[in-house]
């Protein structure tokens, strides 16, 4: 018992020797009673257009953050000052801060220091300015899902067999042509109810195009537009003003006038077209015999309806050469355009095809397979959105949608956009079909405004054969405080 008595005594020292030899080591603010460098509270006593807003701060001592209320972005933020209430004898190593926010950025992180001599201690100062936030809220969202996902409705059974190739979006209608039934519309509305009815088009006159009457469509300003698919014969063009309209042919046109020996055209069809129904419509070679399908037709539009200057249109780069599934599609209101297929990066190019920047591809970087690219812009934001092709071997179709705002213009966009450390998707939803050779995706979306003419809702469509599709609801960002 002694011994035990022994060791317990012995141990007892060695941890009071421990402990006095620890404290000689501790900071000596531990020492020093007034010598503490703490913010009790703090504000900034000149926000506002005027100068004239108090803004008191929240202070975490834990974490040594500081956060304060959104400021009035007409605020000065070059003499931003600060009052704080701190430990007896010590002060803010300056009450005055000049705060740069860079442009579209309105968040910011500034360090302010508090000195009790020889004692330093350091905040976070977190700084947002009082701006509605931009873009679209991608966490929360309503869905009206016809494709394979089985979190939806089943699969529509125009996307199996791999017969339907076109489809399109305008946020009121879809566009559904297959090559086995009457093209036709289906009301955005009902859908959102999950009510599938059928609006047939009418086909009369719709004849003699080739390997099919109808096999590619776009809707555009309220109008149809359905392609034929030739095979040495000419392709053609229907209109439609309204979904119960008789279609009137707008074109009917030898391939091989324009382009030579190529004759599988109108497999896929993009519709750039404004509000004024000016633009331009192309049409992707899919000739599988072909030993280049890069070329395209291009025909100018006016007035929805005037066709004109079919031209042969040959994006150029050293991409792969028996690539299918094309689009080439118009960048918002300007000069750009995005063109790729299933076997290319996706490229900017001007409306002749004549490539500025192609984007890279690969691990980490886009999807080489990502189908139908789109920019979006949307309560300030811009994004990318793509759905990948499902081709024989690979997977089935995912709708990514990516954050591309920082850039003066697109092609700047997706150039930093690929520099980035980080390309993750802002949204990403897969429509769980097959994989199939034939593997045509299309995409589009719709934006609503509100009472002042704002954008308010951003609607998202994404399909393909083997797909289905799906309609995805997003609302604008807003204030969460």
């Amino acid at each position: 018992m002694k011994i035990f008595s022994y060791i317990f005594k012995v141990f007892a020292l060695i941890l009071v020797g421990t402990f006095f030899a620890c404290r000689e080591d501790l900071p000596s603010e531990m020492d020093t009673s007034d010598k503490f460098t703490v913010i009790n509270a703090i504000r900034i006593v000149n926000a506002g257009e005027d100068g004239d807003e108090i803004l008191e701060g929240t202070i975490n001592e834990n974490a040594k953050e500081i956060a304060f209320p959104r400021i009035d972005p007409n605020t000065d933020f070059s003499r931003l000052r600060f009052e704080a209430e701190t430990s007896d004898g010590a002060r803010l190593e300056q009450n005055v801060y000049a705060v740069e926010f860079a442009e579209g950025v309105y968040q910011k992180d500034i360090i302010i220091k508090v000195i009790n001599a020889p004692r330093v201690r350091e905040y976070f100062v977190k700084l947002e300015q009082k701006v509605p936030p931009i873009g679209a809220e991608f966490a929360t969202y309503s869905t009206f899902d016809f494709s394979g996902n089985p979190l939806g409705a089943p699969l529509y059974t125009e996307f199996t067999g791999d017969l339907t190739r076109g489809s399109s979006f305008d946020g009121e209608h879809v566009l559904i042509v297959s090559r086995a039934t009457v093209p036709h519309l289906l009301k955005v509305s009902d859908l959102r109810n999950n009510v599938v009815n059928k609006i047939n088009l009418n086909t009369t006159g719709v004849s003699g195009g080739g390997l099919f009457n109808w096999h590619s469509g776009a809707l555009a300003n309220g109008h149809v537009y359905i392609g034929n698919l030739t095979g040495g014969a000419a392709l053609k063009l229907y209109y439609y003003d309204a979904p119960s309209s008789v279609a009137q042919t707008i074109m009917d046109l030898p391939v091989t006038s324009v382009v030579g020996a190529a004759v599988r055209f109108g497999e896929v069809m993009s519709v750039n077209l404004d509000e004024n129904g000016n633009g331009y419509i192309y049409f992707g070679d899919n000739d599988n015999t072909s030993t280049d399908m890069l070329e395209m037709i291009r025909v100018t539009v006016n007035n929805h309806t005037v066709i004109s200057s079919p031209t042969r249109v040959k994006p150029t780069s050293n991409r792969n050469l028996r690539a299918l599934w094309k689009s080439f599609n118009r960048a918002g209101n300007s000069n750009y355009y995005l063109y790729t297929n299933n076997a290319s990066p996706i490229s900017v190019v001007d409306n002749a095809g004549t490539v500025s920047y192609t984007m890279k591809s690969g691990d980490g970087y886009m999807d080489l397979k990502a189908g139908d690219p789109r920019v979006i812009e949307f309560n300030k934001a811009r994004y990318l959105l793509v759905t990948t092709i499902p081709i024989n071997g690979s997977v089935p179709s995912t709708v990514l949608i990516y954050d591309i705002t920082p850039g003066a213009n697109v092609e700047e966009a997706l150039m930093q956009f690929d520099n980035a450390d980080l390309r993750n998707p802002v949204f990403t939803y897969g429509l769980m079909g097959n994989t199939n050779a034939a593997p045509a995706v299309q995409t589009g979306f719709h934006i609503t405004k509100d009472g002042e003419g704002n954008d308010d809702k951003l609607l998202v469509y994404a399909g393909g054969n083997g797909q289905g599709f799906a309609i995805f609801e997003f609302s604008k960002k807003d204030f969460d405080d």
